[in-house]
């Protein structure tokens, strides 16, 4: 969190903008960005050329109206003290919002969403966005008494884990959870069964393999939990997960039975290395999570050169 110095929040004018700013401004007081923009993109009209010719100014009181909403935005969560630039775009929502950030050098959006569904919006930000992303639920509040932070041990995990304890140290969070998933013994033993006694040897087999990988998995989360830890209290947790079942489903359940308000992750796991795709594991997790603030934490610049060539520049 301390490094990221230049914030958009992406302004629907909707239900969903007040804990946006809310969040924002806690925040703000906290880690002290450089500048902070507050930016609404209102959709291309509709309307046909000729019309938008013989009436170029048509859409200008609208304009001035959002413009001066944003600047109230503006003084009102974040005072003078703050660096504040206010931006109204017309154009494609993702394509403008990704454009602007490029251009202004943004490294952390804020975008919210609804309780009952992520959106398509928010995932096609997260994806392809050259920055870390905020997801921010309408209602939420930063009254945070429980973070999760979600490991794989990959280079975004201690990202994240980074920026989660930052989160939790200047937030005075008490409760702080690390996460690790991994697959159980099925994953590994895949034999044919033909006799009782295959049977019992697979068994054993098996209950050998998984008493490994949970010390493994322990001591590895131990280790990796140790490496950025600055003497928090933090509570480690690892979850087995048959072959079967995906990573993401009790990593979910366990953020959700847990009373977990606020989730952090890499944005780009270790089986992923395509540029515009976050780690699969990530996305199935946030696109699931209705109550939670999820932070998703990627290198400065990730995506940049493969967005500039997306976007023309």
């Amino acid at each position: 969190m301390i490094d990221f110095k230049n914030w958009t929040l992406c302004l629907e004018m909707s239900a969903k903008d007040e804990a946006v700013l809310k969040v924002a401004a806690r925040l703000a007081q906290k880690f002290k960005p450089e500048r902070i923009n507050l930016l609404h993109i209102m959709e291309t009209s509709d309307l046909p050329d000729e019309v938008l010719n013989e009436f170029p100014d048509l859409h200008h009181p609208e304009l001035a109206n959002i413009q001066s909403n944003l600047e109230g935005f503006g003084t009102h969560y974040f005072g003078a003290d703050v660096n504040v630039n206010v931006a109204v775009i017309e154009g494609d929502i993702v394509t403008e919002l990704l454009r602007y950030n490029i251009d202004n050098k943004v490294d952390l959006i804020f975008i919210g969403c609804e309780k009952v569904n992520s959106g398509a919006l928010v995932k096609k930000v997260a994806r392809k966005s050259s920055g870390s992303v905020i997801v921010v639920p309408e209602g939420a509040s930063l009254d945070v008494e429980h973070i999760a932070i979600s490991t794989d041990f990959s280079d975004h995990s201690t990202m994240a884990m980074k920026s989660g304890l930052q989160l939790a140290e200047n937030l005075n969070i008490n409760k702080i959870s690390a996460l690790h998933v991994y697959k159980d013994a099925s994953k590994y033993l895949n034999e044919s069964i033909e006799t009782a006694y295959d049977v019992n040897e697979v068994i054993s087999k098996r209950a050998q393999i998984n008493k490994k990988l949970k010390v493994y998995s322990e001591h590895k989360l131990a280790d990796h939990v140790k490496a950025v830890n600055n003497g928090l209290d933090i509570n480690q947790h690892t979850i087995a997960v048959p072959s079967i079942r995906r990573k993401s489903q009790p990593l979910q359940e366990w953020i959700v039975n847990n009373n977990v308000d606020m989730v952090v992750m890499g944005a780009k796991g270790e089986s992923i290395a395509k540029a515009v795709l976050l780690g699969s594991v990530t996305e199935e997790v946030y696109t699931e999570l209705h109550d939670q603030i999820v932070l998703l934490v990627k290198k400065k610049g990730e995506n940049k050169k493969f967005l500039k060539a997306l976007l023309g520049r």
